[in-house]
């Protein structure tokens, strides 16, 4: 049996997301409603209509 707990995802960023969606998986929660909520986030955020909110830097 694994524990899922479902982490506010909009304050990640998309290496955070991706790891926490490969952490969830690992727990054995693949498919889960929690994998799916992760899942879709990172569709949205790799979509054309996507733009962050706070600008990106690169330095």
């Amino acid at each position: 049996m694994f524990n899922v707990t479902e982490f506010p995802v909009d304050r990640l960023s998309d290496r955070e997301l991706r790891i926490r969606e490969w952490e969830c998986v690992m727990a054995g929660g693949y498919g889960t409603r929690e994998h799916k909520r992760l899942q879709g986030e990172i569709w949205r955020r790799s979509s054309n209509m996507y733009v962050p909110s706070a600008p990106v830097t690169t330095h």
